[in-house]
């Protein structure tokens, strides 16, 4: 028989036919289960072990379940059907955006939250995720660093193949470009998730006076990454939070500069290979602009910036 092993003061126990964390005992398959249980509830995250965080978005720390990881109540429901995309406006082409076309796209979950610094490091805990970049240590570079302060911040200073690969391993995917916009606009074509009310720090975290990309900004929100979730107001219609601000997120489709998506696209996807990764979202040091919710920002996937992060679809 399998000896049992520790992970963060939980003995699972690989060959039998129950998991026993601090004094809970709940039914389980007989495959071997690799859970992190971060906060000490006894529970991890998926269909084999589930717990309280299941059911409690507001949870500090969210559990990660290596082998079982059915996503729990962080993830939110987007439905299938048409939406408004694109940019109807004039400067659309000095701004990189497609004129609006309808499009289409299957039913799927996103995660209601960016991914935090703590769900990521029981990634990295687990051997499934490498640590993110640091920058400089000796300068305030805003790359979190799993402190315990910073542990509902969103992760960021990661790439798009490490983004790619959390995603992986708690068994979603990144999101489609398509997929992104559809849930933070809806279907009425809203310009931001909250709808057409012009950006304030009360909606989201951004730098009202800067220039599109970052540069000669005079004026913050904030001056870094918000915890995720701190702009109640600025919910998307499906109960996303933080979709405008706080940090870009990688999506799964390259840049396509020419913008040749069809207007009767149903699960559009951007070209098959290229030299950038679309980001989504905007971000606490870019301007207000990059808030809006058809908009795209592009990074070559090698990259990573205290202003990138990511959340996960399925």
């Amino acid at each position: 028989m399998a000896l049992p092993y520790v992970l963060s003061g939980c003995w699972l126990a690989v060959a039998l036919s129950a998991v026993a964390c601090t004094g809970k005992v709940t039914a389980v398959s007989t495959r071997p289960l690799q859970c992190v249980d971060l906060d000490g509830d006894g529970f991890g995250e998926g269909a084999e072990c589930l717990g309280s965080d299941c059911n409690d978005r507001s949870a500090r720390l969210h559990d990660v379940c290596a082998t079982c990881p059915t996503p729990c109540a962080e993830m939110l429901p987007i439905p299938a059907g048409p939406f408004l995309s694109g940019s109807a406006s004039e400067e659309r082409d000095r701004h990189g955006e497609q004129g609006t076309m309808t499009l289409t796209v299957s039913a799927f979950e996103l995660d209601a939250t960016e991914v935090t610094v703590s769900q990521y490091a029981a990634c990295v805990a687990a051997g499934g995720c490498a640590q993110p970049h640091e920058g400089d240590p000796k300068v305030n570079d805003k790359c979190h660093r799993n402190r315990p302060e910073e542990a509902e911040l969103p992760v960021n200073c990661i790439t798009w193949d490490m983004a790619d690969s959390y995603c992986r391993f708690v068994g979603k995917r990144l999101p489609t470009d398509a997929e992104w916009e559809k849930a933070a606009r809806g279907g009425d074509g809203r310009t931001y998730p909250w709808g057409e009310a012009s950006p304030s720090c009360e909606l989201a975290n951004y730098a009202p006076v800067a220039s599109r990309f970052g540069a000669a900004v005079a004026q913050y929100c904030v001056g870094g990454p918000t915890p995720v979730g701190s702009y109640p107001e600025g919910t998307s219609p499906y109960g996303i939070v933080d979709m405008s601000g706080n940090v870009w997120e990688w999506t799964a489709d390259w840049f396509d500069s020419a913008h040749t998506t069809r207007p009767d696209s149903v699960d559009p996807r951007g070209p098959p290979e290229g030299s950038q990764r679309i980001v989504r979202g905007g971000a606490w040091d870019f301007g207000p602009d990059s808030l809006r919710a058809y908009n795209q920002g592009h990074f070559p996937p090698t990259e990573w910036h205290n202003f990138i992060g990511v959340r996960c679809a399925r």
